[in-house]
């Protein structure tokens, strides 16, 4: 834990890399994200899409280190998405502690309405399911949402080393609409810490990416440092 008097220097450092942290081939994406009021993103950039559309997406990640207070969001979003709780998003986010993480599925209108699951028993704070160890281990994971479920409001459904999670939107968010044109990865944009995510062997609609070659995707603040975030013990502290 970072006493709250500390300076720490935010380093995100994601993106390509010709590594296979995931259990894919050589080749994926992925690297240190940090939590951060900066927004960084490395994404591919796609043909815009809504909550009318059927969406679909699957692949492999690992998570090789985790910090207390760390997140990352992997999903569809739109390149001027800000903020906590992300409007125009629906992603998987893994939520990190100390080498260990949870993960939810979510999504945000783009009136910053938003819903979505979670893949353990009750509450978050007194859920009896273990977190999973960030021990480098691939999962295997898929995330569709179908504009026609749960009797036409919408349902995501999230499917996690072969487990099913489902969660319908709440009444008037498809209405409410959000847009995409964006899939890829995005730091959680609030103060924390860091964690090392890795994704591979992706299907996005059904087009195939395997990372054999640095796909070049659509970057920001993604291997950049930002200012030192320095805690004020007088303050309660603050963060970048």
């Amino acid at each position: 834990m970072v006493p709250p008097s500390a300076c720490v220097s935010k380093v995100q450092d994601f993106g390509f890399s010709a590594t296979h942290h995931a259990g894919g081939s050589v080749g994926e994406v992925g690297g240190r994200i940090w939590r951060s009021l900066r927004p960084a993103y490395y994404a591919r950039k796609i043909a815009t899409r809504s909550l009318s559309d059927r969406l679909h997406a699957s692949g492999r990640f690992s998570v090789t280190r985790c910090d207390s207070s760390s997140g990352v969001l992997v999903g569809w979003f739109h390149n001027t998405s800000r903020g906590w709780r992300t409007p125009n998003s629906l992603v998987f986010r893994i939520d990190g502690e100390t080498d260990r993480f949870r993960a939810f599925f979510e999504y945000g209108t783009r009136t910053w309405k938003t819903g979505g699951g979670t893949t353990f028993e009750g509450p978050y704070q007194t859920t009896k399911t273990p977190m999973i160890p960030a021990d480098g281990r691939p999962h295997i994971w898929s995330l569709d949402y179908d504009p026609a479920g749960a009797g036409g409001n919408g349902e995501i459904v999230f499917v996690l080393d072969g487990q099913r999670y489902a969660a319908p939107l709440e009444t008037g968010h498809k209405a409410e609409g959000a847009v995409f044109d964006r899939f890829g990865i995005m730091n959680v944009q609030n103060s924390g810490q860091s964690l090392t995510l890795w994704v591979d062997d992706l299907d996005i609609d059904g087009d195939r990416e395997d990372f054999a070659r640095d796909p070049n995707w659509d970057a920001l603040g993604n291997r950049r440092g930002s200012l030192p975030s320095c805690g004020n013990s007088g303050r309660g502290g603050a963060s970048s």
